[in-house]
């Protein structure tokens, strides 16, 4: 904000009253950190799914050569 000072009561009340646009700004990378996280743990559910599925695939090849 031009013009608001940055030291003492009226800068801490500047800061305090930061505008709407300024607060719709930060909820808005909030709400995208948040999206972003909720997609990664998503990603990393389905690669420990994937591992644990070829874990098992591994397992059942290596119980067949033992078998044969």
């Amino acid at each position: 904000m031009a013009g608001t000072p940055t030291t003492g009561v009226d800068g801490a009340i500047g800061s305090i009253n930061q505008s709407g646009d300024d607060q719709l700004k930060i909820a808005t990378a909030v709400q995208a950190a948040a999206a972003k996280g909720a997609a990664a743990s998503g990603i990393i559910g389905a690669a420990q799914s994937l591992s644990n599925t070829a874990a098992s695939a591994a397992g059942a090849v290596r119980d067949g050569a033992r078998a044969s």
